[in-house]
């Protein structure tokens, strides 16, 4: 079966989620995951000029792999913000896949050299006998080999990757950026980074099997897998602060109004909220870091989950439990974005304010079915 991509043209721990790891060597590939998707996404108000936020979305087969899928959602700020999610968008599955392969060949040369190692000891021993095809190994058919691939140090590389193109780019990104949230399954692992608020959150299907049985009936519990970088974060906060960010809210007639932001010393820019992005290349002079926070959780292929990724005009106006239920209640993934889009909408509305709409729902079907 092909690979399932979508994505727009660009304009210029526990039964619920496993247990959670830092960095470090991969898990081994378990079992491949049935995966269905949907999304949403809304300018948010008929008077803001342009929607700045983007999505990639490769349901199954991401990079040829087999039990790979890859899903992102990137939200722009600032005047260039719609370009910045847009080349965020197109470059970082691309340099993802790069840092894998990079990985793999790397793998490979060590393996070779090790091969050629023995090999060389073996003929200095006259009493050795003579290595087998099958006791050296085909290196080369061994290439494409995840085993050893560290996911996490790739997703980091990708993520500067995607910096560095923006740094080097023609585009004044000086004060314009987006922030990522990404969910990359390998097979049942599900790897998450993300800078930025851009939210992504876990839950389990009311009923569903678990280890232990199954879930209780009532209220789903959702799993936060990010944190939103903003400057009521102790150690976001500290390290602006230590990089020399002046941290104030934006001031209008003389009062403070709103949350803590970033400006220059002696300049009022750039007034960022969040405390990592891509692109903002003057925010990133005092603190702001376009280094992701990598998360892997397990994910238990005999439950029912969903995962929702979302920009902050979804998070700053429903709750992690109000989304969850949302997609616990909807008949199908569709219905259920429609249904938070519509809720976000509402609840700006009433709050006679507004912003970009993106939400994007994976639900976790099960174990994908096996070839005969």
């Amino acid at each position: 079966m092909g690979a399932v991509c979508s994505r727009p043209p660009l304009d210029t721990n526990g039964d619920i989620g496993g247990t959670s790891d830092g960095p470090g060597d991969s898990a081994p590939f378990v079992e491949e995951l049935q995966l269905a998707s949907a999304l949403e996404t809304h300018l948010g108000a008929f008077w803001k000029s342009e929607n700045q936020d983007d999505y990639f979305v490769c349901e199954r087969e991401f990079g040829g792999r087999r039990g790979h899928a890859l899903f992102c959602v990137f939200d722009g700020h600032g005047t260039n913000g719609k370009k910045v999610a847009g080349i965020a968008r197109n470059k970082l599955p691309q340099a993802l896949l790069s840092a894998i392969d990079e990985q793999i060949k790397s793998n490979a040369d060590s393996r070779s050299g090790e091969s050629g190692d023995a090999a060389a000891a073996d003929a200095k021993d006259t009493s050795a006998a003579p290595a087998t095809s099958s006791e050296t190994g085909d290196v080369a058919g061994k290439a494409d080999s995840l085993s050893g691939v560290n996911f996490e140090l790739a997703l980091v590389s990708a993520f500067l990757v995607v910096q560095s193109t923006l740094k080097d780019s023609r585009l004044d990104c000086s004060c314009s950026g987006a922030t990522a949230s990404v969910a990359y399954f390998v097979g049942n692992d599900l790897y998450v980074a993300n800078v930025g608020d851009s939210r992504v959150v876990l839950g389990q299907a009311l009923g569903s099997k678990t280890r232990r049985g199954r879930a209780p009936a009532g209220k789903s519990s959702p799993m936060t897998l990010t944190r939103d970088h903003r400057l009521s974060l102790k150690d976001e906060f500290e390290r602006c602060q230590n990089a020399g960010a002046r941290i104030q809210p934006k001031k209008i007639h003389g009062v403070f109004v709103g949350e803590k932001r970033l400006w220059l010393k002696d300049l009022e820019v750039p007034g960022l909220v969040v405390t990592r992005s891509l692109g903002d290349t003057l925010a990133a002079t005092i603190g702001c870091s376009a280094v992701p926070e990598v998360t892997r959780r397990r994910i238990n292929a005999n439950a029912r989950h969903h995962l929702i990724l979302a920009s902050d005009g979804v998070w700053d106006v429903l709750s992690n439990e109000e989304v969850v239920d949302t997609c616990s209640s909807a008949a199908t993934p569709e219905s259920a974005v429609a249904a938070i889009r519509d809720a976000s909408l509402d609840r700006w509305e009433q709050n006679a304010m507004s912003d970009n709409i993106t939400v994007l729902l994976v639900k976790v079907l099960g174990a994908a079915a096996r070839d005969e």
